[in-house]
């Protein structure tokens, strides 16, 4: 088995499957980017920890739903592009050899999945996915979730997509020219990976403040409106919350076309979109 630092350091040779939906939707596209140049350590969070721990029992459920033999995946490398590569949380094999790749999700909540059996899974996942099918040359992944709140076991059925995956292929390799070769940076977002790394690139002991060009006083501004506006939304979500107080009252909450509201017992409020 791998260990982790040896693993990460594979990583940062190419492009994982947990970094193509992140090229793809934008999100933590920093931490992929810092990872790949050697400015991110890897650190785990809860969330990953969680995932990593339940692994096994949910590919396990997965593997006794379906009457397969569960294998641990090796680390894969695409057959023509060195950059392309992933790690399959699993190989399901049948009675005979068949072979299909396994994905293992946890969640919390049902945010994004449909109907057990179809392909109708988190873009985010699909992405993954596609990117695996894609390294690997699989016509076929399996998806199992298990959703820790509700205690639900789903499964996913995906079929590979070449349309997806001329998309996928080309706008990660991209990504891959202009900010991993070429080391120029992602769009700038509200992400603390960015923060961070502005800081260390713009620290300096200066103590002077000059005249602000056209194009800076411009941002300024917007950045001053943008405050006194999150202040006075602050303060109106404060007042709502506590009318939704109110009108609960003693019940555990309320739900309506496409949310539910609850309160806790701390008197939290919550609000979800869909109804369970």
């Amino acid at each position: 088995m791998t260990d982790r630092a040896t693993w990460l350091e594979w990583r940062r040779q190419g492009i994982g499957s947990s970094d193509a939906p992140a090229i793809m939707t934008g999100q933590w596209v920093w931490r992929a980017w810092l990872s790949k140049i050697g400015q991110d350590d890897g650190a785990d969070n809860n969330a990953m920890r969680r995932g990593r721990y339940l692994e096994k029992g949910v590919g396990k459920w997965a593997s006794d739903e379906l009457g397969v033999t569960l294998q641990d995946a090796e680390q894969v490398v695409h057959k023509t592009n060195p950059v392309m590569r992933c790690t399959p949380d699993f190989i399901m094999v049948s009675d005979n050899g068949y072979r299909v790749g396994l994905e293992i999700k946890t969640y919390r909540t049902n945010d994004g999945w449909g109907v057990e059996g179809t392909d109708q899974i988190p873009e985010k996942v699909r992405w993954q996915v596609d990117w695996q099918m894609a390294v690997c040359g699989a016509d076929r992944w399996c998806v199992a979730v298990y959703l820790t709140i509700s205690e639900k076991f789903m499964l996913y059925n995906i079929r590979r997509d070449p349309e997806r995956e001329r998309t996928l292929i080309d706008r990660c390799m991209e990504w891959w020219t202009d900010h991993v070769i070429n080391k120029i940076p992602p769009t700038l977002d509200d992400s603390d990976q960015c923060r961070v790394w502005l800081n260390e690139q713009t620290a300096n002991d200066s103590t002077e403040i000059r005249i602000a060009t056209d194009e800076e006083a411009d941002i300024a501004t917007l950045y001053g409106e943008v405050c006194d506006l999150a202040k006075q939304y602050t303060s109106e979500k404060k007042r709502l919350a506590n009318v939704i107080r109110e009108t609960i009252g003693t019940d555990r909450g309320f739900t309506g076309g496409g949310w539910r509201l609850t309160k806790s017992k701390t008197g939290r409020i919550n609000h979800k979109r869909g109804s369970k």
